[in-house]
């Protein structure tokens, strides 16, 4: 007894080491800018003037403002939201001196803690723009449904604005929901005979605050140049802008010529034309008000935004490298990740499924068949995996509708009785990008997808493994761009008439590298892992016939033999061969608890034996 008690403190002492090490390792290499990224980090940073909004502090900022909230609804690993980005970044920019008036914010989706809030707000594709007015209620009558339910009230979920990719043009469609919101602002000023002093004492100023420069410009009624100029200059309560959009006496006045046209008016009793010239015209008027009115430009620097208590604020700064050094390896590396599938499934379930609020009809029938298509094929390496599917299968299978409090609710039961997830869910492995942001989901996605169509060929299955992909992306896959991709090649090449498991899963093949082709040079791209035709020669010169020409029956044989035995992580193999090593004393059939179990708090007596351990391997046993 005396000896076991030595040797089970031996191998305890063992696993608690390499734990030890193993979580050293990982903190090492996340904190080293030149290491692999397991997660996203923020598209937006403290240096843009996007205000930076999360779970915690949404609600109390944008409701009963007194400023108009522009905010985008987005997912850090979604390529059009990358792409995007930038010209948000720049759009906050432009509308820097509207501060006053509008804000211009972002929250990530992507983010574990913010994808209640998302759900919340009923975002359904990323990016989604959502517009709040000033004094916006917090709460808003229920729908009927929602009150059958005994729910009188939700949430305001503002008002969608169609993303344009054409910045002048969303400017254009803000400045007509602003003109709603701040009418004596924005609106033309209807004085007729109107006069010098009349134009003093109308009561249209903003908080009531007299101004000591009026500038008055003349445009036509189609046009936004006033707009514009008056939401720049609404920071200075010393200058009024008047809009006319007829002449009258004060044009005569200050001898205007020519449309449009602008003068001014300044209470130390100067006052005259303001030349347009030929650049500009906004900038023009902008620069001249604020020197005619002897006031100094504001400053271009945004108020930085300090982190809030208990909330992670990443940023960027040096880990935005890539790492170079590995990119030559890294393009040509070509394993398969169990633990990237386990993670895109998990995922496809948590953060984009989970999202939809009420799953019925269409989203419903593609959910049955989805789950019902990774419960067929999914290529599970360990029981719990299986059972997990299974059950959450039957489950869906008697439902007539979904609502997602219901299915977060399953989804939390089974994993708590079944732990399916044996992997680190805050890292991808072999999906994980060479800059923070990159592949991670989308890449676990495709080949999850590659999966189970290759596991469809290898099993001669019937089912419809391109009906339940095609069904997944176009009712919940959230980036809107990659959604109506993806599904408008499907109607191209009318592929769901085809009963050929062989010919869909050579079609995936094909459309995917049609994708890469798209997207070579695009911002979402890995520097890391450059867009190519896949498989390259480095990785299967026996899949070319010639120079150029794909020989597919080669490339099936190479995409059965890396989706249908998908590897673990080379650091968890890594690790429990060390555990094991230390464990020979135990008997066969009862594993040592992997230390990754252990960092997650899980309980040793129940963790199954190493997971990447097949059945029969190495003399080990395992129930199937």
């Amino acid at each position: 007894m005396a000896a076991w008690t030595i040797t089970g403190r031996k191998h305890i002492f063992n696993v608690i080491f390499v734990t030890v090490v193993f979580s050293l390792n990982v903190l090492q290499s996340s904190s080293n800018p030149l290491s692999y990224f397991g997660s996203t980090e923020p598209l937006y940073g403290p240096n843009d003037k996007v205000f930076i909004l999360n779970a915690t502090n949404i609600k109390d900022k944008i409701f009963k403002s007194e400023k108009v909230w522009f905010v985008e609804f987005f997912s850090s690993w979604c390529g059009h939201c990358i792409n995007f980005a930038p010209k948000w970044k720049k759009f906050a920019e432009d509308l820097w001196g509207w501060r006053e008036v509008v804000v211009v914010a972002a929250i990530d989706c992507a983010d574990d803690n913010n994808t209640p809030a998302c759900r919340e707000f009923n975002i359904m594709g990323y990016p989604t723009l959502r517009l709040f007015p000033p004094r916006s209620p917090p709460l808003v009558e229920a729908s009927e449904r929602e009150k059958s339910k005994g729910i009188m009230e939700t949430v305001n979920k503002g008002t969608d604005v169609h993303k344009s990719e054409s910045m002048e043009k969303l400017k254009r469609n803000l400045i007509d929901e602003l003109a709603k919101f701040y009418p004596k602002l924005l609106h033309f000023s209807k004085l007729p005979g109107v006069s010098v002093n009349e134009l003093w004492q109308k009561d249209e100023f903003r908080f009531n605050v007299k101004p000591s420069f009026l500038l008055i410009i003349y445009e036509s009624e189609t046009s936004y140049v006033g707009q514009e100029v008056a939401l720049r200059l609404s920071i200075h309560d010393a200058i009024k802008v008047y809009r006319f959009d007829k002449k009258n006496s004060i044009y005569s006045q200050f001898q205007l010529q020519g449309w449009p046209a602008a003068g001014y008016i300044s209470d130390d009793g100067t006052s005259g034309p303001v030349i347009l010239g030929n650049d500009n015209i906004i900038d023009t008027l902008c620069k001249s008000a604020l020197s005619l009115a002897k006031i100094s430009s504001e400053s271009s620097s945004p108020t930085p935004q300090l982190p809030l208590p208990g909330l992670k604020q990443d940023y960027g700064g040096p880990s935005e490298k890539h790492n170079r050094a590995n990119t030559v390896v890294a393009s040509n590396r070509d394993v398969v990740s169990m633990d990237d599938l386990l993670h895109a499934v998990r995922d496809s379930l948590h953060k984009e499924i989970a999202l939809v609020k009420l799953i019925e009809g269409q989203k419903l029938e593609a959910l049955k068949l989805f789950v019902d298509v990774l419960n067929q094929l999914f290529p599970a390496d360990r029981r719990e995996v299986k059972i997990f599917l299974e059950k959450l299968e039957d489950w869906i299978s008697q439902k007539t509708e979904i609502e997602s409090s219901d299915f977060l609710a399953k989804l939390d039961q089974l994993e708590t009785e079944l732990r399916p997830w044996d992997i680190d869910m805050n890292n991808w492995d072999e999906c994980r990008g060479t800059v923070a942001g990159r592949r991670g989901y989308t890449c676990g996605l495709w080949r999850l997808f590659h999966a189970l169509t290759i596991v469809g060929v290898q099993k001669n299955s019937k089912l419809k493994v391109l009906n339940a992909i095609h069904g997944y992306v176009k009712e919940f896959f959230g980036c809107r761009e990659c959604k109506e991709h993806f599904t408008g090649m499907v109607t191209r090449d009318k592929i769901l008439s085809v009963d050929s498991i062989m010919t869909q899963a050579l079609w995936l093949w094909k459309i995917h590298n049609e994708v890469n082709l798209r997207l070579i040079g695009a911002p979402s791209e890995d520097p890391g892992f450059p867009k190519q035709r896949y498989p390259n020669k480095e990785q299967c010169s026996e899949c070319y016939d010639g120079l150029v020409n794909f020989d597919e029956g080669k490339v099936m044989e190479y995409l059965l033999k890396k989706y249908s035995n998908p590897q673990r992580s080379s650091h968890e193999r890594k690790l429990d061969e060390d555990i094991i090593a230390n464990s020979r004393g135990r008997r066969s059939g009862v594993g040592g608890p992997s230390a990754l179990s252990l960092m997650s708090g899980a309980d040793p007596c129940c963790v199954p034996p190493a997971p990447w351990l097949h059945p029969l391997q190495n003399g080990w046993k395992a129930k199937i």
